[in-house]
């Protein structure tokens, strides 16, 4: 709530239905990899670009840059092992902006998050391939949620 006080009230309204809008379009999105496997260009690239133009223009460029820090480990992880769609790669972009705002450690648990929640669901399901959107989303999840709770990272 100390957050809260130092903004005016027409900022929080702001930013309560842009983490709501947010959230389900990611959670849509997680929910299509689930049952498609596949993350559309048409749905990810907006988001994607919402959100990086959004950073820079809410004065915080360096969401941005945690965003795309994101995107470019996973552009990285498909060329050289694979296993990372270019859905993924397009959805990391959104995910890690708003992961950013818990800094750099922000970033690297929503990652973190993500990596063990797939390696938990391949093991537990028995199968070779699953969605990583899901898991993106979680590690989304619990990044934002220790920023706003003030939660030790």
């Amino acid at each position: 709530m100390i957050i809260c006080r130092s903004l005016t009230q027409g900022a929080v309204v702001f930013g309560l239905v842009a983490c709501i809008t947010v959230g389900v379009w990611a959670v849509g999105l997680a929910v299509m990899d689930c049952c498609t496997g596949f993350l559309p260009d048409v749905l990810t690239w907006p988001g994607t670009v919402a959100a990086l133009i959004g950073a820079v223009a809410w004065g915080r460029p360096e969401l941005a840059v945690g965003g795309l820090a994101w995107a470019v480990l996973y552009l990285v992880v498909a060329g050289c092992v694979g296993g990372v769609g270019g859905g993924d790669i397009k959805f990391a972009p959104a995910l890690g902006t708003a992961s950013a705002t818990g800094g750099v450690l922000g970033v690297c648990l929503a990652i973190a998050v993500a990596a063990v929640a797939t390696v938990v669901m391949l093991v537990a399901g028995k199968r070779d391939t699953i969605p990583h959107a899901p898991a993106m989303v979680v590690g989304c999840l619990v990044s934002v949620a220790c920023t706003i709770t003030g939660a030790p990272v």
